[in-house]
């Protein structure tokens, strides 16, 4: 991370692109470009220098408006280097993610910064109305209760935070050293580097952001690796909260990967029909078919995936029910 700089605008959007379609990079820059809120630059960084198209695209947006500051990553660096290199060249005080496939709403950014100001947050996040490539709204995050206490019980457990929601203090982030190359959930475990850090995190509990998600869009697969990343960097945060340091290299990242086959083609598979085989028991137990989908979950639970989203479930309800018990007595 770069040395401290005197801000020279209020925000700074960053915004990775890589294979998105060129019309969800046109509404996402539309949606930033058009925003209530002025004072700010806005940072796209393409992560694929052999699409041509977009780049083509994105050459000559950034021409068209002022604001853009458009960087070609001549090799693939991935998403968290390729942040990281936008936290060095932002000029911005704060820090306001934003993915290429999502739309933000027009009063996002005067929100979150009138937010994170009144606040004194190191990071504030909002909530989110999950859309389809058509647009259509399909689902919403609905609110959670906008505590220092529930966020440090409920972040080591579920990542609640939405990552293209995010704005945060830039210095705040260059001091903690940005992101860490995860190949997934690298956002969440800067969320926990700033919990254990002290950093004050709030959450803005309205709707600023369409985010782009298809109905079971991930593969089994990739949610196998992603739950991995997940348990790995829980542990790095139990790690910190005990010795105040974590063992974090790539090489143990590797090492730990490669320990539960998360490059094992059958493990991929066995996972995928494992996963199938759960998503079915759930659909059947909604159809009131509860023998069928009891005995198909039963059969599922021998997938690491499936053991650790259940395991994620339970605690994260647990930590809610204990957490609203108290507010319920606190008002007694």
């Amino acid at each position: 991370m770069a040395d401290a700089h005197k801000a020279e605008y209020k925000i700074t959007v960053l915004m990775t692109v890589y294979n998105e379609p060129v019309e969800f990079v046109e509404k996402a820059i539309s949606s930033i470009l058009t925003q209530k809120f002025k004072d700010f630059e806005y940072i796209i960084i393409l992560d694929k220098h052999d699409n041509y198209e977009m780049r083509s695209y994105l050459e000559g947006t950034a021409k068209e408006d002022g604001r853009i500051r458009f960087y070609v990553n001549e090799q693939n660096m991935g998403l968290a280097r390729s942040l990281d290199k936008g936290i060095d060249l932002a000029k911005g005080m704060y820090i306001a993610r934003m993915d290429a496939d999502d739309i933000s709403k027009p009063d996002r950014l005067e929100k979150e910064i009138h937010f994170i100001e009144e606040t004194g947050a190191d990071m504030v996040c909002c909530l989110v109305d999950k859309i389809d490539e058509k647009d259509e709204r399909w689902d919403e995050i609905k609110p959670f209760p906008d505590s220092a206490e529930f966020i440090g019980k409920m972040l080591p457990v579920q990542n609640i935070v939405v990552h293209p929601t995010v704005m945060m203090n830039t210095e705040r982030v260059k001091v903690l050293g940005g992101y860490r190359p995860f190949a997934s959930c690298q956002d969440y475990d800067l969320w926990l580097r700033m919990l254990t850090n002290g950093y004050q995190i709030k959450i803005l509990n309205e709707n600023l952001l369409n985010f782009r998600r298809h109905k079971n869009s991930i593969t089994a697969s990739k949610r196998y690796v992603q739950l991995l990343n997940e348990v790995y960097i829980r542990q790095l945060y139990k790690e910190r909260v005990s010795t105040g340091k974590d063992s974090f290299s790539e090489e143990a990242l590797v090492c730990f990967m490669k320990s539960h086959h998360a490059d094992s083609k059958a493990v991929n598979e066995k996972e995928n029909s494992k996963s199938a085989l759960y998503r079915e028991g759930v659909e059947d137990l909604k159809r009131r078919k509860l023998a069928s989908g009891g005995v198909k979950i039963l059969r599922s639970i021998s997938s690491y995936t499936v053991r650790e989203s259940i395991k994620v479930t339970v605690n994260a309800r647990k930590v809610k029910k204990q957490f609203i018990q108290r507010l319920r007595k606190r008002e007694l």
